[in-house]
């Protein structure tokens, strides 16, 4: 006995043309869940020494690229990004 999911499925197959030979196998594995999926568990990133040396010099040496209301100066982020890149070296 076919689902009522099956049954529709091979209802619209049979009225698109296909003979019930064919269209019912196909409606019978179309209608099944599908088997369990593997998932492979993803592992969160571990920031390496050399991440963690440039977090703490960019953070040593934002304060000097910034205004004093907090926003960046005018090219103040890129020119704190390269001197915590040159600082870590």
């Amino acid at each position: 006995m076919a689902c009522p999911t099956c049954a529709a499925i091979r209802a619209l197959l049979v009225g698109a043309g296909m003979t019930e030979g064919m269209a019912a196998p196909l409606s019978e594995s179309i209608g099944k869940p599908l088997e369990k999926r593997i998932v492979k568990e993803v592992k969160k990133r571990v920031p390496t020494a050399a991440n963690r040396a440039y977090s703490r010099a960019f953070k040593k040496l934002a304060p000097g690229f910034k205004k004093i209301n907090g926003q960046w100066k005018k090219n103040g982020f890129k020119r704190c990004v390269k001197a915590a890149h040159k600082e870590c070296r």
